[in-house]
């Protein structure tokens, strides 16, 4: 049988597909393509915020105040739709049964009507201040940089006095570094490969104080943030730091306790006027994203309706354009009208890396350009997904049948057996393989039935050794078909039998169940869950390797070997299924297997699979019955009829004997209980005939009583009468050697069942035709004669002459006389018209064309006149004219000879 994959020990099936190759004659290939919805990504949470900062920037003069600014990310919203056009291309010529269809795939990553990326993220700009005494003249660096729990927003916040203006716009301008919302938006294709980064430039921080500051608010700020930065240091180095702070000042610069208390004092109101100084801060921020296309995945999947053959297949690609191939091996050999290669995209899933990025530049009034390094923020290696749903888009392939009688010639190899597949879809054939090592014949294989799919295990071979195959078959008529040959070699070692109680969800609810007869093994097993009925058997013990493969459908059909026949398999908890075709007396090794299938649809992916195995013994066949089939016609043999043999009940019992020439068939083997029905037809010489059923007894053994036909000649056609323009002739006598019959209405006659022992020729006449004769044609068909008559066309027995009579001054002349004579004979005579026209018939006994006399005499009222003559020449069922001039000549004056007359013949005539 033909194997619907190979079954590994785990609850995971790849399924491999019947595809065929590609022709080597160039053809025209078909395209088709569609762009799907796109496979969608988005991430939603926030990472935890890492900051990045600036160099410090110098605030009093850079000896007792320093500032810098930071940046934060914080991840929002970010969406990925990634739309892909994908297009099919195939040769139909390879679309056929018994070849593998290539189907080139190109996918291409394209660009869309709606936002193919966007997000939108926070960036926050932290900032703070440190105090130190560092730098200051006489002074000891022997403080560190102390960081101040103050940012700018708080300083500028604490000012008062200023006006509103300054006050909303400091507000405004705080609240936008507190988190600075971040838009962009592409609909352009994604990248692959390669990488493309998305922008939105834009100053994030725009700030000048003096723009809105009276002199007098300047110095009451500077002398307010001065007392703050000198409070500030105070309270964070503690009373003892700062004993130790101004002890250091009065010995650096000479001066007592008050005289150090006022000289910090300055340096904290100068340091603050450094905020007025800056006049202006610009911070400008170039936030984007970064993606990188990586690979793009698709999960591809092609079936043939009625479920003959399916599998999936994972494609890659690494660039947009690209394009690969898919091989649909091995077509089903019953491939019929009707019957499509379904293909459809199951899953669309695009990869890429993502990548968050900010590079900010500082620029202020009084220092030069400040560029900060470009900080990247690695976020997430990530996948946009799409499930395609198979009524969105498919491609259907029509497929065709070979014409090859076999077909799907293949050669399997286990350890200690071999497997040789093959199909005759065509006509049904029993096939016989001989096998050989080297040159030497070691086994022949005979099948015991006529079938459509072949699987044959040839057993008891040798390890490692390399056997050819050679097929033929031969059909129920007798003819031989040779198949070819195939060669494989055994393997050295095979795997064991699997038996998978549970896969998942999956179990065997209970121990499956086997019972065999003498050809036929009867299986039965219950599941906790719908899945298939499937049984693996084989007569060699490595079944791993070697089996028939046998599943029930959803009809009920159960499909032996090649299970790409057609059909659904039956998905049930409840399972049986029966074997047949079995040896005698043969052990078996099987293992019972229930596969789920994703979305409950067969002809998807196969999901969990459990099993069971075991062995089984068919019984013993006693001697079985048989009989014959005579046949004759009148008691007499009937040879080269081809019996045909049915077994009611059982379609797949075929059988055909021809009869030698004693009309006996040879001894057929017949299943005791069983009833068969024996035809003929299409013979030729006789009737077809179909017997009754004959009941075989259950008890029966041996040759029973041989079943007797009396075949009937086939009837003797008649023939048809028709005249000459085709219209049947009713009522018409046909007959010969005494035998009388009579036409119909359709002109149709038969002699019945009268055979002629010769040739003969038939009479056909009827009252107003000629009579006609046709030939009856004797010919020898087996113990019956055939009698074929030909049609027959039958010429009515008469001719029209039409005569038109005038004067020499073309005046036509009524009441002439008009006689038609053959030689001395009138034949037919008739008065002229008004116009001088007579049309007088003339009957024939032949039909051959003859020559008439016409003569014209004239009326009493010409007595002057001369009769005319003419001659004029007729067939039956011919109209002819002819033309006659009197002569009337006036007293004392010469008349005008007849070729002075001018007829004006109207018509043509």
């Amino acid at each position: 049988m033909r194997k619907t994959g190979k079954f590994l020990p785990v609850c995971v099936f790849i399924v491999g597909i019947c595809f065929v190759g590609a022709s080597s004659c160039p053809a025209a290939e078909t395209s088709v393509f569609h762009s799907y919805p796109p496979a969608e990504w988005s991430y939603q949470g926030n990472d935890v915020p890492e900051t990045y900062w600036t160099p410090w920037l110098p605030l009093g003069s850079q000896q007792l105040t320093r500032y810098r600014i930071g940046f934060r990310f914080s991840t929002g919203t970010i969406a990925v739709k990634c739309p892909v056009k994908l297009t099919f291309k195939y040769d139909p010529v390879n679309a056929q049964s018994g070849k593998d269809l290539p189907i080139k795939v190109k996918a291409e990553l394209v660009s869309a009507n709606y936002k193919t990326f966007e997000s939108a993220f926070g960036l926050h700009l932290p900032n703070e201040f440190q105090v130190g005494f560092v730098g200051i003249t006489g002074v000891p660096d022997f403080l560190p940089w102390y960081t101040l729990p103050w940012d700018l927003c708080e300083i500028l916040g604490s000012i008062p006095g200023l006006p509103d203006a300054v006050t909303n716009k400091v507000t405004v301008v705080c609240s936008a570094i507190e988190n600075l919302g971040v838009n962009m938006n592409t609909q352009d294709a994604l990248p692959l490969p390669g990488e493309a980064a998305y922008h939105d430039t834009r100053t994030l921080l725009d700030l000048k104080l003096t723009d809105f500051m009276t002199d007098a608010q300047k110095d009451k700020f500077v002398q307010d943030v001065g007392i703050k930065f000198f409070n500030g240091i105070s309270g964070k180095l503690g009373p003892d730091k700062m004993d130790d702070l101004l002890f250091v000042v009065q010995l650096a610069k000479g001066l007592d306790e008050a005289g150090a208390t006022e000289f910090v004092t300055d340096k904290c109101i100068s340091a603050a006027g450094k905020f007025v100084d800056l006049a202006n801060v610009t911070v400008i921020g170039d936030p984007y994203f970064k993606v990188e296309g990586v690979e793009l995945n698709l999960l591809m999947r092609m079936y043939i309706t009625n479920g003959k053959g399916s599998g999936t297949y994972p494609l890659t690609f690494t660039s947009s354009g690209q394009e690969q191939t898919i091989t649909f091996r091995d077509i089903t050999p019953f491939v019929q009208a009707g019957d499509k290669l379904v293909v459809v995209a199951d899953e669309i899933n695009y990869r890429f890396k993502l990548k968050q990025c900010l590079k900010p530049i500082i620029k202020i009034s009084v220092l030069p350009q400040i560029n900060i390094d470009t900080y990247e923020k690695y976020v997430t290696l990530a996948t946009a997904k799409k499930i395609v749903n198979e009524s969105e888009f498919k491609v259907e392939v029509p497929l065709s049948p070979s014409n090859e009688p076999i077909q799907g010639l293949r050669a399997n190899p286990g350890c200690t057996s071999a497997q040789v597949n093959w199909t005759s879809p065509i006509v049904p054939l029993k096939g016989t393989i001989k096998v050989y090592q080297g040159n030497t014949l070691v086994k022949t294989v005979t099948e015991n039935t006529f079938k459509a799919a072949h699987n044959n295990i040839i057993t008891d071979l040798i390890k490692q050794t390399t056997y050819r195959f050679e097929l033929s078959g031969v059909t129920e008529s007798g003819q031989t078909i040779q198949g070819g040959s195939i060669t494989t070699t055994t393997r050295q070692t095979c795997n064991p039998r699997e038996q998978i109680a549970t896969c998942n969800t999956l179990n065997l609810s209970s121990t499956p169940t086997a019972a065999a007869g003498q050809n036929y093994a009867d299986f039965s097993w219950t599941t906790n869950e719908r899945a298939s009925t499937e049984v693996l058997i084989s007569p060699a013990p490595d079944l791993s390797a070697n089996y028939v493969a046998c599943v029930k459908k959803e009809n009920g059909q159960i499909n032996q070997g090649w299970v790409t026949q057609g059909g659904v398999r039956e998905l049930v908890t409840s399972h049986s299924i029966r074997i047949n075709d079995l040896e005698p007396g043969t052990k078996y090794y099987y293992n019972v297997v229930s596969w789920t299938f994703k979305n409950n649809n067969p002809t998807d992916n196969p999901i969990n699979r459990v099993g069971y195995v075991g062995e089984i013994t068919t019984q013993a066949m006693p001697e079985q019955p048989s009989m014959r089939v005579s046949v004759s016609h009148q008691n007499q043999a009937v040879a080269d009829a081809t019996v045909n043999i049915t077994k009611v009940g059982d379609a797949s019992y075929r059988a055909s004997l021809v009869t030698p020439t004693n009309g006996m068939t040879q001894q057929f083997m017949v299943e005791a209980g069983k009833s068969y029905v024996f035809k003929v037809v299409n013979s030729g010489c006789y009737q077809d005939y179909t017997s009754p059923a004959v009941f075989i007894p259950a008890n029966a053994q041996g040759e029973q009583s041989s079943f007797t036909i009396n075949l009937l000649a086939k009837p003797i056609v008649g023939a048809h009468v028709y005249d000459t323009a085709g219209s049947p002739v009713a009522g018409a006598t046909a007959s010969f050697s005494g035998n009388t019959t009579t036409t119909n209405g359709s002109g149709y006659y038969s002699f019945g069942d009268v055979r002629p022992s010769s040739n003969v020729s038939i009479s056909i006449s009827k009252a107003g035709y000629l009579t006609g004769q046709v030939d009856g044609k004797v010919g020898s068909c087996g113990r019956t004669r055939t009698f074929t008559i030909n049609n027959c066309v039958l010429k009515k027995n008469e001719g029209i002459i039409d005569a038109y009579v005038k004067k020499q001054d073309s005046t036509a002349v009524a009441g002439a006389t008009v006689y038609v004579k053959k030689g001395s004979q009138t034949v037919g005579f008739a008065p002229t018209d008004s116009q001088g026209k007579a049309s007088i018939a003339v009957a024939f006994t032949t039909p051959n064309e003859q020559t008439f006399s016409v003569t014209a005499t004239p009326p009493t009222s010409l007595t002057a006149a001369t009769p005319a003559t003419e001659t004029v020449k007729l067939a039956p069922e011919g109209r002819q004219s002819v033309y006659l001039a009197f002569i009337v000549a006036p007293p004392d004056t010469q008349g005008p000879t007849v070729s002075d007359v001018n007829f004006n013949q109207p018509n043509g005539n």
